[in-house]
């Protein structure tokens, strides 16, 4: 457990400066002319992958698709209305030492995750990225220039698992660094938001102000995607995860050291286009928590959408929260929020939501912590000043999650998404051979 001083130090600098954030303007992403080929209703057993060879968990339930206009055919998404340059990320931005101890990296490293704000994307045909980070200043009572900062990036594409980052690089302070994008890294077209994310961080303990850039770069080619998969074509109803969920926890102050939070259950099937509602049943959750005489007050459901990315050091983990008042202790039901927003893009390999049943407790904190043994208990002041409840106790939850998503058939075209014909135009009429 953290002492005393260096808890207050903590709270202090959250509540003396800014916490990391992004800031970004909507740019236009374009519409240009396709590419297309018959229109069938259904895919043929070559057109059921992603152009790079990428799997489509869509095909995997459905050889129906839309059956009319463009969604029907074969066809490509160029977003980049004629330009080969566009910034997708601009944003003056802090970074403070919390986690106290990242996975990997020295106590006090200054560090938090950042996406590409909505409705920029790293478009397909993205040759490079161009990162310009400078402006670096070290926070204190007034901010200056330091000369001495080393500042890091780790990232993840769309084609990555959450939190499985790739090693970045070194970014120098007015020099742009160029990050190689292939085309099975980019996102995919019609995805709401952005996958990709930024791990910005310091090699030396401190806090710093920063502004930084990023500018997607055209120089790979633009490929024919498959026809719009119909989810709902021959069902109204969808199980999208029905299984076994094991949770574990190290408690709140452990999550503000290290930064490992509880994980996320993310499906395999995506909720996407047609989609109208999202149930998820949660049954027989088992509670325990080790050298601890404290019980769940309740349990809520956590979870986020494809376009809501929890992020380490920036931001509530959740996009969403549900609380089921009528349980009768051994069965909950919840409902997700849908909007056309939150869809996964109709061509993903897996689902990015992300669901999970987590406890609350509202117990006496003098009751958090077991003092058999000699084990720490919270006779400390701050620990009943700035600590509430018992959330910072470790716990283990195991439980069985169903998820299932109701929707229409969206055979004539797709009503509610956002925009979902970007960067496709009228249909070019096939030739024959």
């Amino acid at each position: 457990m953290l002492g005393r001083a260096s808890v207050l130090a903590v709270l202090a600098l959250l509540l003396g400066g800014g916490l990391a954030g992004c800031i970004g303007g909507k740019l236009d992403a374009g519409k240009v002319g396709t590419q297309s080929t018959n229109s069938t209703g259904f895919v043929s057993a070559n057109e059921t992958s992603q152009p790079n060879g990428g799997e489509i968990s869509a095909f995997k339930e459905t050889n129906k698709t839309e059956t009319t206009g463009m969604g029907s055919m074969m066809h490509m998404h160029d977003y980049w209305g004629g330009q080969t340059r566009k910034i997708i990320w601009q944003t003056d931005a802090g970074l403070i030492p919390l986690p106290l101890l990242p996975d990997g990296k020295q106590a006090g490293t200054a560090i938090a995750d950042f996406d590409i704000p909505y409705p920029n994307l790293t478009y397909e045909g993205t040759g490079h990225l161009e990162i310009l980070a400078k402006d670096y200043k070290v926070l204190g009572p007034e901010p200056v220039a330091h000369p001495h900062v080393t500042f890091y990036f780790d990232y993840l594409t769309a084609a990555d698992e959450p939190g499985k980052f790739r090693t970045g690089g070194q970014l120098i302070d007015g020099t742009p660094f160029i990050l190689p994008v292939k085309p099975t890294d980019a996102d995919m077209p019609h995805s709401e938001k952005s996958l990709w994310v930024f791990r910005l961080y310091t090699g030396e303990a401190n806090a710093i102000s920063f502004n930084i850039t990023v500018t997607a770069v055209k120089g790979n080619a633009i490929a024919n995607w498959p026809p719009h998969p119909n989810l709902y074509a021959d069902k109204t109803e969808r199980v999208i995860f029905d299984g076994d969920v094991k949770e574990h926890s190290s408690g709140t102050v452990q999550v503000n050291i290290d930064g490992k939070d509880v994980e996320w259950v993310n499906p395999e099937r995506v909720i996407s286009w047609g989609t109208d509602s999202v149930d998820v049943t949660v049954t027989n959750p088992a509670f325990s928590s080790e050298g601890s005489v404290v019980t769940p007050d309740h349990y809520i459901l956590e979870y986020h959408n494809a376009t809501y990315i929890p992020k380490l050091g920036n931001g509530d983990q959740a996009g969403g929260r549900a609380e089921d008042q009528g349980n009768d202790g051994k069965t909950w039901h919840f409902p997700a929020k849908v909007d056309a927003q939150s869809y996964d893009s109709p061509y993903g390999q897996k689902s990015r939501w992300g669901f999970r049943f987590v406890p609350r407790f509202q117990g006496d904190p003098t009751n958090c912590y077991s003092n058999v043994g000699g084990s720490p208990g919270p006779d400390y002041q701050f620990v009943q000043e700035f600590i509430i409840g018992c959330q910072f106790v470790p716990w283990d939850l195991t439980y069985h999650m169903r998820i299932v998503a109701h929707g229409h058939s969206t055979a004539t075209g797709v009503d509610g998404a956002a925009d979902p014909n970007a960067g496709i135009a009228t249909p070019t009429p096939p030739t024959k051979a």
